[in-house]
């Protein structure tokens, strides 16, 4: 490898966190991480066993059963906002999804 211009270095890391586009988050307890070096770039190979952790972004105010989850995920994914802004703006419209987005769109 070496004589290909590869070069490997293994990283000794406690945590790795990796956060969804859903902000969902998977952690990784005491990963093997390898950093793979090849033509100025950097590439990371990480192994283990991932865990679903709680956001911390899931607090009161953004864990909500007011609405439903749905409802949440099509003004995230309208506005292309997270979870905690989009449920502040369902708040703001009192459930009015479309208020939300466009309320939300204003503001972009």
């Amino acid at each position: 490898m070496k004589r290909m211009g590869i070069k490997t270095i293994t990283h000794k890391i406690k945590k790795v966190i990796f956060v969804k586009e859903d902000d969902q988050k998977l952690e990784i307890n005491n990963p093997e991480v390898i950093e793979v070096l090849m033509q100025g770039q950097s590439y990371f190979q990480v192994s283990g066993k991932p865990q679903m952790v709680q956001s911390d972004t899931d607090n009161k105010d953004t864990k909500s059963s007011e609405f439903q989850e749905e409802d949440i995920k099509l003004v995230m994914d309208s506005v292309n906002v997270n979870r905690e802004t989009a449920i502040k703006a369902l708040k703001e419209a009192k459930g009015d999804i479309s208020l939300a987005i466009l309320e939300l769109q204003k503001k972009a």
